[in-house]
């Protein structure tokens, strides 16, 4: 058997142009030139490049014209043209548009704020790739490309004619994550052995302040848009078609020789083929590894392989060594690894923290990592709250910035400190999956510590099952600590007994109520239709934080923030603290502004002001009354918790605001009206209440756990009798597809295979990349013998296909939704849409824990515009349905033909639907 190698080319052959790093005679190589053509500035929101066309203003179906321009707002005359750019010595563009004056992007600040420096620039160079001279290789090279900090980038060929070209774009690792894979490219046609193949290689080019900063923290006016892009080869011959990806294991560190946490996780990748991996055989002794279920991998996919691990005594070897078997339809591998193992001797009865790196598997079946840091002080004192420390964007705490999110939180003498990843160092800002991952990192602590012997870990380092945490962050962190605490008040410390008076609870049973937001920000197109613009939006109110400030009732704040703050505002967190103030004038928030300090400085969250805070928090409040009223606040009532009990479990128009207002008449009387909400419920109850909701009088007994009322739509509340399963609601907005509870299934026509596989790999490529989510890849066929044998697991499910596909038509044939297929297309209620171009990206019920996600497209510039929507970053505005045609390159979401938020029953919206006339 012959080796498996790569010719890794990066940035040598651009910063080289006329070099290639192995002559043609001995090999495929590549060869990018070094001079780049960039069009642009051009005005844009900062997600605004998923509706548009990456490649905005060009047409990529015709021919460029160098000589011509384009409108602008940044440029004198109102028009850009071409300009030229090259990589500098660090293999770096910088792309800076000198032809715009200086004193306009200062002016655009004044008048427009800080976030008008956002901008898009369409790049372009050539990429050759040259045959070798014999023809030494049975199979043609694999082309893998990496774009850092780049959106959008695609290959169009030379000698392709341009007006039957459709482009495929691929997502760039614009977050520049530290575990980023390079993305495997399938070349639509074979390459040619006889000459070279040249490719125009286009780029888009987005300046997000998030991603590259405020130019003044530069002492610069001018915004610098940096990206970088490499290509290699991967060239297949007939050894081992899988190979392992070490950058995408997960692993534990082992205490007292046993490891602190169930699971580890092995990245293996399919070069060629489509392979299961079906079996492990331990090497080492002492430990048992086992595979909680098959893992198939499809070609060019990558997996996290999930590995359970049990032990009946200790292991303190430095190394763990197994083998995974891996089978396709004619053939097997067995991949050989060895893992380095961290131990500790133990993490109780001795003085000073330790920081543990421990794993869960998660809800999609992907094992995730965590850093725990032990108490300071073992002893069998009652045990402090744990900590939940959420980090910055961009902020790898398993990698190369640990230490300094390490140094940056207190220790505390009693309490956990509990640091997750969200995922990945961006995730999805600490909203839906990110938000999952931080709880779901707590309760695998509690659980791995309750697995050790009772007699070995002292009372203080305990967590008790009703421990409620006190959440700190910083930045992105600081934005999700408002996020966690205003979605989940009776989560945060502490919750307080639902529907007791203040009275009975001024004798000291309140639990105090804490969060520590640091620099966390707040948020508060020419061509959109306003209504459709509204309904758009309404799939990024669940995660704005302002709209919910109204649930922090209880919770005890105290905001930090650097009064010179070059990247997040002071006035970010000023606007929360007004705002709050303006819902509970008489609440007591703590305000600690530190002048001439920026966005980030060590002690920004280790500091006596936050200890004092900590220890105020610990050792009790002088407060011993709860405001009398509050209002409860969602948005989204699936990404949304209980405020003293009460929760809104569904709306009357989802895609609207609803609210509870709350007032405690007296110590057994609660008087409530609602606004939008459909269902509500009341948990916790512990003795008799006279409940009042809109005027309508219910008496609870206080035996029972749940009380759950809904309104018949005429504001005549009525008890809830409980139901048997029936379909989940509409999720309200594509993104919560995110938060699967188990394996994302991706399916694909059979007959479409080359186009719908190149889609799905590209959505596997992005979901591992940006969340660490887990997904397969199955054709209709595998998608029918699970319908008809109710084998879908508990994830949802990503459907891709044309009307004509079987599988399409029988999902839309049961008629749960308003959409129909046919030959000619698709329909939304009696709206028809036949038109090239036109897709439908939709969710789709299911059953009781999963929907679908539809990608209905019908040609395939169709179906690359579906899947720009992909909502893989938050601030995608995508609701529970829209419909694209070709105009969404051009003017963005002014394109879309029509768009909405399906009712409860799935069905269309009256006052949440648009249609374009």
């Amino acid at each position: 058997m012959l080796t498996s190698y790569y010719i890794i080319l990066s940035f040598l052959s651009m910063v080289f142009p006329h070099q290639t790093l192995l002559q043609a005679e001995d090999n495929w190589s590549i060869r990018i030139e070094s001079e780049w053509d960039v069009l642009g500035p051009f005005p844009i929101q900062a997600r605004e490049q998923h509706y548009l066309s990456p490649a905005y203003p060009l047409n990529l179906s015709e021919p460029i014209d160098f000589a011509r321009s384009w409108p602008s707002s940044y440029a004198d005359n109102g028009k850009v043209g071409w300009t030229k750019a090259d990589l500098g010595p660090d293999h770096t563009l910088n792309i800076s548009f000198p032809q715009i004056r200086r004193v306009f992007w200062n002016s655009l600040r004044k008048s427009e704020g800080w976030a008008a420096l956002q901008h898009h620039a369409t790049l372009r160079s050539t990429l050759t790739i040259y045959p070798p001279s014999l023809a030494v290789q049975d199979q043609p090279p694999r082309l893998f490309v990496s774009l850092k900090q780049g959106s959008y980038f695609c290959l169009r060929p030379r000698h392709q004619s341009f007006s039957t070209f459709v482009p495929q774009w691929h997502a760039g690792n614009i977050y520049d994550l530290e575990t980023a894979l390079p993305i495997p490219v399938l070349l639509p046609f074979d390459l040619s052995t006889a000459e070279p193949t040249k490719f125009d290689l286009f780029v888009s080019g987005d300046y997000e302040i998030r991603l590259f900063g405020d130019p003044w923290a530069r002492l610069s006016e001018i915004p610098v848009l940096q990206l970088s892009i490499d290509a290699s080869f991967r060239i297949d011959q007939h050894t081992s078609p899988v190979v392992r990806v070490s950058s995408q294991d997960v692993k534990c560190d082992f205490v007292a020789g046993y490891a602190f946490g169930d699971y580890l996780g092995i990245g293996v990748q399919s070069l060629l083929g489509w392979w299961s991996v079906k079996n492990i055989h331990a090497k080492s002794e002492g430990i048992q590894l086992s595979l909680p279920s098959t893992v198939d991998i499809a070609p060019t996919q990558t997996r996290t392989v999930p590995i359970l691990v049990n032990q009946d005594r200790p292991f303190f070897t430095e190394h763990l060594s197994f083998e995974l078997v891996l089978k396709s339809d004619d053939a097997s591998i067995t991949l050989s690894v060895t893992l380095p193992i961290v131990h500790h001797t133990s993490i109780t009865y001795q003085q000073g923290s330790q920081v543990v790196e421990a794993t869960y598997l998660s809800e999609n079946a992907a094992p995730l990592a965590f850093l725990a840091v032990s108490p300071s002080t073992p002893n069998n004192h009652e045990p402090d709250p744990p900590i939940l420390a959420l980090h910055g964007a961009g902020v790898d705490i398993i990698g190369n910035m640990r230490e300094m999110w390490l140094n940056a939180l207190p220790k505390r003498p009693r309490s956990w400190v509990v640091i997750p990843t969200g995922r990945t160092s961006w995730g999805l800002d600490w909203h839906g999956l990110s938000a999952r991952d931080a709880w779901a990192s707590l309760d695998a602590l509690k659980a791995i510590i309750d697995h050790f012997e009772v007699t070995e870990v002292p009372t203080s380092y305990k967590i008790r099952s009703n421990d409620k945490v006190i959440l700190m962050g910083h930045s992105n962190g600081g934005q999700g600590a408002w996020h966690l605490a205003s979605r989940y008040p009776d989560r945060v410390l502490a919750g307080t007994p639902p529907l007791r008076s203040s009275h009975a609870l001024s004798s000291g049973l309140i639990s105090n109520y804490s969060a520590i937001p640091a620099a966390g920000y707040i948020k508060s197109g020419h061509f959109i239709d306003p209504v459709l613009r509204s309904i758009l939006e309404s799939s990024l109110t669940p995660d704005d934080n302002d709209l919910h400030l109204s649930n922090l009732v209880d919770v005890k704040i105290l905001a930090i923030h650097g009064g010179e703050d070059e990247n997040v505002p002071v006035w970010h967190t000023r606007e929360a603290i007004s705002g709050l103030l303006s819902w509970y004038p008489s609440k007591s928030v703590i305000f600690k502004e530190d002048p001439r300090q920026g966005h980030w400085y060590p002690d920004v969250l280790n500091n006596p002001s936050v200890e004092g805070f900590l220890d105020y928090l610990n050792n009790g409040s002088d407060e011993n009354f709860l405001q009398k009223s509050f209002t409860l606040t969602a948005a989204n009532p699936q990404e949304c918790g209980s405020l003293r009990g009460w929760s809104i479990e569904s709306l009357k128009i989802p895609g609207r605001l609803g609210r509870i207002a709350v007032h405690e008449v007296d110590w057994h009387h609660l008087r409530a009206e609602t606004t939008n909400v459909f269902k509500l419920r009341i948990t916790g109850n512990t003795k008799p209440m006279q409940v009042e909701i809109d005027g309508q009088i219910f008496y609870l007994d206080g035996k029972h756990e749940d009380f759950v009322v809904v309104d018949d739509g005429t504001r005549d509340w009525k008890i809830h009798a409980p139901e048997g399963q029936a379909r989940r609601a509409p999720p309200g907005r594509i993104q919560a597809l995110l938060s699967t509870a188990g394996l994302i299934s991706i399916v694909i026509s059979d007959t479409d295979m080359q186009h719908e596989l190149s889609a799905a790999l590209r959505i596997a490529h992005t979901l591992k990349l940006y969340h660490r989510l887990e997904s397969e890849i199955i054709t209709e066929g595998a998608a029918f013998q699970r319908n008809h044998f109710g084998t879908w697991g508990s994830g949802n499910v990503i459907c891709i296909g044309k009307p004509t596909s079987l599988f399409v038509q029988d999902v839309i044939g049961k008629r749960w939704t308003p959409i129909r297929v046919s030959d000619d297309g698709f329909t939304v209620a009696d709206h028809s849409f036949s038109q090239r171009g036109q897709a439908l990206i939709a969710s789709h019920p299911m059953d009781h824990i999963t929907f679908m996600l539809l990608l209905v497209y019908n040609d395939l510039a169709g179906l690359e515009r579906a899947l720009r929507l992909f909502p893989f970053r938050t601030g995608i505005a995508v609701p529970d349905w829209v419909v694209l045609g070709d105009g969404v390159d051009k003017v963005g979401a002014a394109g879309v033909l029509a768009a909405g938020v399906w009712a409860n029953d799935w069905q269309l919206s009256g006052p949440m639907t648009w249609f374009h006339h």
